[in-house]
């Protein structure tokens, strides 16, 4: 795909796992570290179900039941949240640098 493409039919985001979170569901949670992963592109149209289908696909979650794990869309960032507890797994954050990579 080249940057043109995925800037007008995509958007590319970092994958950001969060590997040390503390807390709980009834005072919050605290995401104390976070490690980029890969850079992805995700189709504009892309449902909630299509973006775990992706994830769990390439190995990141174990299991895309959106009664077990759930998306929330704050525009620029995509978070995964795990829907027991309200444990936050990881995000998508939205990258406006995107260069093609030949």
């Amino acid at each position: 795909m080249t940057a043109r493409e995925a800037a007008s039919s995509s958007a590319v985001y970092t994958l950001v796992d969060y590997t040390d979170v503390w807390g709980d569901a009834k005072n919050g949670w605290t995401v104390n570290d976070q490690t980029p992963l890969s850079n992805i592109c995700i189709a504009d149209d892309a449902s909630d179900k299509d973006i775990l289908k992706y994830l769990k696909s390439m190995g990141y979650l174990t299991t895309d039941d959106m009664r077990r794990v759930q998306v929330e869309d704050n525009g620029d960032m995509i978070e995964i949240i795990a829907r027991k507890g309200s444990y936050p797994i990881g995000r998508l954050q939205k990258k406006y640098d995107y260069k093609e990579v030949k």
